[in-house]
């Protein structure tokens, strides 16, 4: 058993008194089978319901990003919490992550955003309920550390055209090793796993998105409530999916992310939203997500 699942343990052992703070009933989804000699106990410093601003859970914005990229008209529009930006906002029990005209400068005039978690994950299952933006912007749950990256599900609601369409109806994950910064020596990237259609799209309906970090070398992943899919890796002769296969031990711990960005692939996929979109008042400028929850494995006594 390795050091970061050892502090992994421990930290579970040390939040599950608090668990009592969530009650079982028919709102949650039903988890994994856990191993023997395990079971799972709810996370709470990674668990919210959003019914109001939790600073000691979140902050709305990225310590080390801007959210942004060569050639893309966007980035974060971010402060120390919801109040502090107009572009995250918890309203009816959910938290909303727009997209706006108010971009930090003239070529970045699409203003996006982010809300991180303040303590960083380990092994255990993480799930989100939610629903994309209607935007050609980025829907996104996903962690990342100073190496590495797991992107639980990149969504675009209304991608316009091109490559980005399957975004809106098929489930992305995708993961990301980068020792020396992306797109450097060492740097290697797993596939999106579009396999699973999703019922409704992501933009028209709800929809669970979960993931279950086993360990250094296995995830899995669940839409719905339904494993649909591990990790997999393009093979060299260009044709055929294998089981997962990280490039590296995934076994860093990392930050929690929703986040909304403008993707620019250099055929103009998948697009950036008109200013008409996104100055709208009716919400279908943000993603939506209705909870977070978050359960680690400890002994069974």
């Amino acid at each position: 058993m390795n050091k970061v699942f050892n502090l992994a343990l421990v930290g579970a052992a040390l939040v599950s008194s608090y668990a009592g703070a969530y009650e079982w009933g028919d709102k949650f989804q039903a988890l994994p089978e856990a191993p023997d000699g395990f079971k799972w106990v709810l996370n709470p410093q990674f668990t919210d319901e959003f019914d109001t601003w939790d600073s000691n859970k979140w902050q709305a914005k990225h310590d080390w990003w801007d959210g942004s990229g060569k050639g893309r008209p966007g980035a974060y529009v971010e402060g120390d919490t919801a109040e502090d930006t107009p572009n995250v906002e918890i309203k009816n029990s959910k938290l909303f992550l727009y997209a706006k005209a108010n971009g930090p400068s003239e070529k970045k005039w699409v203003g996006t955003s982010v809300v991180a978690s303040k303590e960083r994950l380990s092994y255990g299952y993480y799930e989100v309920k939610m629903r994309a933006s209607q935007l050609a912007t980025t829907s996104s749950f996903w962690m990342q550390g100073k190496y590495s990256e797991i992107d639980v599900i990149e969504a675009i609601g209304r991608p316009q055209g091109g490559h980005a369409d399957s975004f809106s109806t098929k489930l992305h994950s995708n993961y990301h090793y980068f020792p020396n910064g992306f797109g450097k020596p060492g740097y290697a990237q797993g596939p999106s796993a579009n396999k699973s259609g999703i019922p409704g799209g992501v933009a028209d309906s709800w929809h669970t998105y979960g993931i279950w970090w086993k360990n250094n070398k296995e995830a899995y992943i669940y839409l719905d409530g339904k494993r649909v899919t591990d990790f997999s890796y393009w093979n060299a002769d260009g044709k055929t999916w294998d089981k997962l296969s990280f490039p590296a031990e995934f076994n860093e711990p990392m930050v929690m992310f929703f986040d909304t960005e403008i993707w620019n692939w250099g055929n103009g996929s998948p697009g950036t939203p008109s200013k008409a979109e996104l100055e709208t008042t009716d919400g279908s400028n943000a993603m939506q997500v209705e909870w977070v929850r978050a359960y680690q494995l400890v002994p069974v006594e």
